[in-house]
């Protein structure tokens, strides 16, 4: 009995055809897009998680940093104190 093996590529394509999955995964976008431009300055500036939390002056632990980043708190004050 031999197992079919599937893609990530093949399931993600999949489950957009569904336009409500679409929907959500597109709102989604805007945060993803602030994360990726915080872990680029953070790895332009070639500091840790630590180093950025303790620079943007906050008590944020690591993790929190890491997994949590909420593009509505993602504005343009926030951007500027942050360097990015």
């Amino acid at each position: 009995m031999s197992k079919a093996s599937v893609s990530y590529a093949d399931i993600k394509a999949n489950l957009l055809k569904d336009p409500e999955v679409k929907t959500e995964y597109d709102a989604l976008e805007p945060r993803y897009q602030a994360i990726r431009q915080i872990i680029q300055a953070r790895n332009d500036l070639h500091i840790t998680q630590a180093e950025l939390a303790k620079r943007i002056g906050t008590r944020v632990i690591q993790k929190v940093l890491y997994h949590v980043m909420p593009e509505e708190r993602m504005n343009l004050r926030t951007r500027k104190r942050w360097h990015i």
